[in-house]
């Protein structure tokens, strides 16, 4: 017998050996996920929620309080100085003038829940134009 002839029969044997015992493998891969399933719930405390994964959100939270209380005063002073570098190029920009020839411009939007009529909506500008101007202290 040739050594090709006995490899086709070793395959041949082996594909209907497998579908003749199909479901017998189909049985045995479904009760060794439903298995795995069940140890991976039960390792991990499962019970709607998760109890590990609360858990380990609670330290992830923790965590951040004490990385956050442990660098409050670098934060600080980062938060102060962003502040400080926003108050002053508001004043630079409201005592040079922004726009055209130092003017100012203002991009205003009146949103409304009803129609407004053509002299009520110029009012609404004004006044919005107004509360901006005395914010700027240009006004």
């Amino acid at each position: 017998m040739e050594f090709h002839a006995i490899g086709q029969d070793a395959i041949d044997g082996l594909i209907g050996g497998m579908q003749s015992k199909g479901s017998e493998l189909n049985a045995a891969i479904m009760t060794l996920m439903n298995e795995a399933i069940a140890a991976a719930k039960s390792t991990l405390k499962i019970r709607s929620p998760s109890k590990v994964m609360e858990w380990i959100g609670d330290m992830t939270g923790e965590g951040w309080v004490q990385g956050l209380r442990k660098k409050e005063p670098e934060v600080a002073a980062a938060t102060a100085s962003m502040a400080n570098a926003s108050i002053g190029a508001a004043k630079g920009a409201a005592s040079h003038g922004q726009g055209e020839a130092g003017g100012l411009t203002q991009h205003i939007t009146v949103n409304s829940p009803k129609h407004l009529s053509a002299a009520e909506a110029a009012r609404q500008i004004r006044r919005a134009s107004q509360q901006l101007a005395l914010g700027r202290g240009i006004a």
